[in-house]
């Protein structure tokens, strides 16, 4: 209806381009009678409270009236919206507000991504600040890591969606040929054989090679093809809810440098060695893609608790996961797979072996500064992810939170718990 439209794009006015990953936003879910009546009087009423909306959707509710439908919306928190909305109930008697309060606001379109992953450990903040690094002396390498920061930095989400290429030297393409090397017998021996197909597909296509580092366009080039996943180059570190957020959308954000070369064994920061060689092969295995996207579409809007338990589960699967196969410890997980010196460590019998565990995971210690202390054995992989998925769809929250597709964007229900 063209006053619907109107009214939609009157009620937005301004508000999406100030959108911010803040808890300074609210999520609103109103049920409302799918009649044009109530729609367009509804509409007015948010026209008129003057309430600066960010983000604006209307659809057909989920639930089995299939008389209703259900507006969304994202607001800024304070005392005038929230007293706004809460009038809303008097518009119609049959209508009803699910106010989320204590729902993080969280990316729900592709314009939206471009408004997280901003709070990222700079580059050269562990090189200033940590004598350990391998790279603190070294005024080139630093240089450099700025200069890849600047271009890993430049990347939106609109238009072509092309990453941005590095041109790497001849000296780092050297120390990933050496890497390679150096982990071929590892991956040989250890490596869970879902790892292994991966690997092979993207050396037949010609993406990995010995010689030279991957660009992330290429990555992207490869799996265009199966939809699996979307590498988003990122500058550093992301905090564990943007990173996690990133995964609902199936984006996985990656660093474009390489670690320094006087201790290629040792990086106290995820580089590209640990981002291509650790984590690529494993998202050409749907199941693998899956349970990492059911990760991500949970952490959207979970509280910090639940946020943390599902941290932990990503930790010790997609990143420092085994199983059995055959009867022999395999690895799945990325940090084991680009590390040699944390696969000796998880091998060496002076360190846990524990029985795969999703409530005893979610709470289990963990130091970011040191490698492992315990591993969780998974006896069969297909079961792992499974009950993956389940915990993670059954993480408690007053909505329903689905990737569309067709749309790149996440649709969110209204959920009565």
């Amino acid at each position: 209806m063209p006053q619907l439209k109107k009214l939609e794009e009157e009620i937005l006015q301004g508000g999406r381009s100030t959108n911010k990953y803040s808890k300074d936003k609210l999520t609103f879910i109103l049920s409302i009678r799918k009649e044009p009546k109530a729609l367009i009087e509804t509409l007015e009423s948010l026209k008129n409270r003057k309430m600066n909306i960010s983000y604006f959707k209307i659809q057909q509710s989920q639930e089995s009236e299939t008389g209703k439908a259900e507006v969304i919306m994202d607001v800024e928190n304070n005392e005038h919206n929230i007293s706004s909305l809460s009038k809303m109930r008097d518009i119609s008697s049959k209508g009803s507000t699910c106010t989320l309060k204590e729902v993080p606001w969280f990316p729900k379109t592709f314009e939206d991504l471009n408004c997280i992953g901003t709070d990222i450990q700079k580059a050269g903040e562990q090189l200033t600040s940590n004598m350990d690094h391998p790279g603190f002396n070294d005024q080139i390498y630093r240089a450099r890591r700025e200069e890849i920061a600047e271009i890993s930095s430049s990347f939106k989400f609109g238009g072509n969606n092309v990453c941005p290429d590095v041109k790497y030297t001849e000296e780092e393409n050297k120390l990933w040929a050496y890497m390679w090397d150096e982990f071929q017998p590892m991956h040989e021996k250890y490596a869970f054989s879902a790892y292994k197909k991966g690997m092979k597909a993207l050396q037949e296509s010609g993406v990995f090679r010995r010689e030279k580092i991957p660009q992330i366009s290429e990555i992207n080039a490869h799996f265009a093809k199966t939809g699996n996943i979307y590498y988003k180059p990122t500058a550093g570190l992301l905090s564990g809810r943007e990173f996690l957020n990133f995964l609902a959308f199936k984006i996985f954000p990656s660093t474009q440098y390489i670690r320094h070369k006087s201790d290629p064994m040792f990086t106290p920061e995820p580089d590209l060695v640990h981002e291509f060689i650790g984590h690529t092969a494993m998202f050409n295995d749907n199941v693998f893609t899956e349970f990492s996207h059911a990760i991500g579409l949970a952490s959207l809007g979970a509280n910090d608790a639940d946020l943390d338990k599902l941290a932990r589960i990503y930790w010790y699967t997609i990143e420092f996961g085994f199983t059995k196969e055959n009867g022999e410890l395999k690895a799945y997980g990325g940090g084991l797979l680009s590390s040699p010196g944390e696969m000796s460590n998880a091998l060496s019998g002076k360190v846990g072996h524990l029985d795969f565990d999703l409530e005893k995971m979610g709470v289990h210690p963990i130091d970011y500064s040191d490698i492992n202390v315990d591993y969780f054995i998974v006896p069969s992989y297909e079961e792992m992810a499974e009950k993956v998925r389940a915990y993670a769809t059954n993480i408690q929250r007053p909505f329903n939170a689905v990737y569309n597709e067709e749309t790149m964007s996440i649709d969110i229900y209204n959920k009565k718990i």
